[in-house]
C-alpha cells in the first residue's frame, strides 16, 4: 500500500472534502503577508496578473479589486473548484508544469507551489518569459518547522507526540518531493532567469492554540490521516493532537515563510 503522495505530485488533495477549510485557513494565515508584498511590487489598477495555485481566490480577489476594471486576473489551480468567483476573476485548469504560458502579464504569484515540483528552477524560468517588460514574479514557500519549534506546552506527553507528528510529516513531505531548503535559494533561479530588483523576505510567527495556524495542523492530522499512521502515529495520537491545537497554553512556531520578488527588465 502506499504510505504517501506519489514522489513529484500534491502532498494534499484538492478533491478532499477537507480542502476548502485548508484554503481557508491559509488565507487567514498568509493573506496579509502576501497582499504586503503585492503592494511593495507596485501592483495598481489596470495591470495584467496571474494567480498560480489560487487556492480559496482570496488574493485573486484583492488583484481583481486593485486591478479594477481595465485590468484582469486570471486565476488558475491544478484542480480550480474552490476559486470563488468575482468580478474580473478568470478562473482556469491549468498545469505550469507541462501547459503552455497563458499570456502575458504584469504580475505572475505564486504561493506553495513551487515547493511541490521537482523542476522549480525551470518553471521560474518559464514563469519569468511570460512577464511584460517591468513586470513582477512573487514566489513564496514555507521552510522547513524546526525540531524546537514548541514554544509551550500544556504537558510532557503532548510535547512528545508533537515532536513526533512534525518528524513524521517532514518526511511524508519530503518523501513526495517537497523541498523545504528550496525558498531560501529561490533568488538564485530568478537571477539565472534573467530578472532584477530580486529581494527575499522571510517571516515568521508563534502560533496559540485555537489560530489558525494551529487548527490547520489539526486539520493536517485528518488531512494526512492514512499516511501518518503508516508512519508511526496512532489513531489516539492523532487525536491527542487535534485536541491539543485548540488549548490556548500551546504555542508553537509556524513555518518559516520566504517570498522572493523579481522584476523583468
Amino acid at each position: 500500500m502506499q504510505a504517501g503522495p506519489i514522489p513529484g505530485e500534491y502532498v494534499f488533495d484538492n478533491s478532499d472534502h477537507l480542502a476548502a477549510e485548508q484554503l481557508r485557513l491559509l488565507g487567514e494565515i498568509l493573506d496579509e503577508h502576501t497582499i504586503r508584498a503585492m503592494l511593495d511590487a507596485g501592483v495598481r489598477e489596470g495591470w495584467r496578473c496571474w494567480d498560480i495555485g489560487a487556492g480559496g481566490g482570496s488574493v485573486a480577489s484583492w488583484l481583481a479589486a486593485t486591478v479594477g476594471p481595465t485590468g484582469t486576473v486570471l486565476a488558475t489551480d491544478l484542480q480550480p473548484q474552490h476559486v470563488r468567483p468575482f468580478p474580473g476573476i478568470e478562473i482556469r485548469a491549468h498545469d505550469i508544469r507541462i501547459d503552455e504560458n497563458p499570456g502575458t502579464f504584469d504580475l505572475i504569484h505564486a504561493r506553495l507551489v513551487l515547493m511541490h515540483l521537482p523542476d522549480r528552477e525551470s518553471i521560474v524560468a518559464k514563469l519569468s518569459a511570460a512577464l511584460a517588460p517591468g513586470g513582477v514574479l512573487i514566489v513564496s514557500d514555507w521552510g522547513r518547522m524546526e525540531p524546537d519549534f514548541i514554544l509551550s506546552s500544556p504537558d510532557p506527553e503532548t510535547t512528545d507526540i508533537l515532536g513526533k507528528f512534525r518528524d513524521t510529516a517532514m518526511v511524508l513531505a519530503e518523501s513526495a518531493g517537497m523541498d523545504f531548503s528550496w525558498a531560501r535559494r529561490a533568488g538564485t533561479a530568478f537571477d539565472a532567469a534573467g530578472l532584477i530588483d530580486i529581494g527575499t523576505r522571510g517571516s515568521c510567527e508563534s502560533w496559540v492554540g485555537g489560530s489558525p495556524g494551529c487548527r490547520l495542523l489539526g486539520l493536517h492530522t485528518l488531512l494526512l490521516e492514512k499516511s501518518l499512521t503508516a508512519g508511526g502515529l496512532t489513531p489516539a495520537e492523532l487525536a491527542h493532537i487535534r485536541a491539543a491545537v485548540t488549548r490556548p497554553d500551546l504555542m508553537v512556531w509556524s513555518y518559516q515563510l520566504y517570498t522572493t520578488t523579481g522584476r523583468r527588465p
